[in-house]
């Protein structure tokens, strides 16, 4: 029974390590002359215990992640080293189609304010519903979702309106350093939305739930 209760426990921890490792993070953001420090606990005055390349991949989170302002360390673990690092120095890798252009995959909640907005983009089903103040609520269908070729931590989505004849032209950055101006929360990326007739609007986005 006691080997039946490890092995038991074993495979559960094997199952939590799946599922923080289940994506892999790149550098990004760091000048290719430069390196990004992993450092033994949360803040930059702590000791550097390694160093990762401007364009080191593969990288994985252990889960633990502490808070401190407007920034968000994560605990990493690459090659040899285990440290603390930014988060807004990472991007998970962006799984490449089948034509081989990476695309943006996460379905994403959205907001701004004055004037207050609401975008909510479910990319499994091409459908982006827009509302704000000015902008009574629309559904659009997403058209095209592009990375930037020399940065895939950025995003440009075309889409027209399911009805009429509006379309949005929209930016998404994962710079894990968005905020709202009302609150010390922080968002995973930042979004400008171009309505084309209906002028530029500006704000944060986070995963939807379980995502």
């Amino acid at each position: 029974m006691n080997y039946l209760n490890i092995a038991l426990k074993f495979f559960v921890l094997l199952l939590i390590s799946y599922n923080l490792n289940a994506s892999n993070y790149r550098v990004v953001d760091v000048h290719s002359n430069d390196s990004l420090n992993v450092r033994s606990n949360a803040a930059y005055k702590s000791d550097v215990v390694g160093a990762l390349k401007y364009d080191a991949e593969n990288i994985i989170l252990t889960g633990e992640k502490i808070q401190k302002g407007k920034s968000l360390w994560v605990e990493i673990k690459y090659k040899d080293i285990t440290g603390w690092v930014n988060s807004r120095y990472l991007s998970e890798q962006v799984v490449p189609t089948k034509s081989g252009t990476n695309v943006f995959i996460k379905n994403l909640n959205c907001n701004g304010s004055e004037p207050d907005w609401v975008l909510k983009f479910d990319v499994h089903k091409n459908i982006i519903e827009f509302e704000s103040l000015s902008f009574s609520k629309q559904m659009f269908l997403s058209q095209s979702v592009k990375a930037s070729k020399n940065n895939t931590n950025k995003w440009f989505v075309t889409a027209k309106a399911i009805k009429g004849k509006e379309k949005l032209n929209i930016s998404i950055i994962e710079t894990n350093q968005c905020s709202d101006d009302m609150s010390d929360f922080v968002y995973r990326y930042s979004m400008i939305i171009n309505t084309i007739d209906n002028g530029v609007y500006s704000g944060c986005c986070n995963r939807k739930a379980n995502q």
